[in-house]
């Protein structure tokens, strides 16, 4: 996996704002830039608070630098004149109104960030859950037929570590019940202990850090918070 470049670039106050950025092989070598916020007085200081997302190529990359110097020309002043980089022409292809340049990104279905392992042949996706974490992390479950008929099922993440993981793995002759998946889910990905961890004082924003998704099981998510809160302190 590509590592991630990270630079906390602003201090105000107590609030310290970080940029993130991934480069992503999967989407023409895009880079995802993630921007958060931490605040030295919060509840939690040490947890973060996203304020901006964007996954852009090398021209959508350039078109925001031109943003960024930008806003330099204005600060060092003008003479009244419009920027360059508030020009329409300046920015072929964007969508533009007086006074402002909107950068739209597009991403098509299917090709989100996504740095989990590729899939194996015959195997299926079944579930993911997703972290409101910096990096949005992503865990999930892959699923697989063997030669006798049975379903391998194994617990993956973008790290690529099935050390990491405990109990990754199980062999079932038939589909796992939606309590039974949610349980070999959780229990493997440790999500339990993390939400304890981050924020045992705090349910809400506890439930509120996590996504689980399935196309497989549409009740995933539901069960997922009532297990969570039946076998956690939240």
């Amino acid at each position: 996996m590509n590592p991630v470049i990270y630079f906390p670039f602003l201090r105000a106050g107590d609030v310290t704002y970080t940029a993130y950025a991934r480069r992503i092989e999967a989407l023409d070598s895009a880079v995802h830039l993630r921007i958060a916020t931490r605040c030295d007085s919060a509840r939690d200081p040490h947890g973060e608070r996203e304020v901006l997302s964007l996954t852009l190529g090398r021209d959508e990359l350039l078109h925001l630098s031109d943003v960024v110097l930008g806003g330099m020309q204005l600060l060092d002043g003008n003479n009244g004149e419009t920027p360059d980089w508030m020009r329409p022409e300046s920015h072929p292809g964007l969508h533009c109104k007086e006074g402002d340049v909107v950068i739209v990104v597009q991403v098509e279905p299917g090709h989100e960030a996504n740095y989990l392992p590729p899939l194996a042949a015959s195997e299926t996706e079944v579930a993911r859950i997703t972290l409101e974490s910096t990096t949005a992390d992503v865990k999930a479950v892959y699923a697989q037929p063997t030669d006798d008929g049975w379903i391998r099922y194994k617990v993956v993440d973008e790290y690529g570590d099935e050390e990491s993981l405990a109990s990754s793995t199980a062999l079932r002759p038939e589909p796992m019940s939606l309590g039974e998946f949610a349980d070999f889910f959780l229990n493997a990905c440790g999500l339990v202990a993390t939400l304890e961890d981050n924020f045992g004082d705090d349910p809400k924003q506890a439930l509120a850090f996590f996504a689980a998704e399935s196309d497989f099981y549409p009740g995933l998510d539901r069960v997922c918070r009532v297990k969570i809160r039946d076998a956690s302190r939240l």
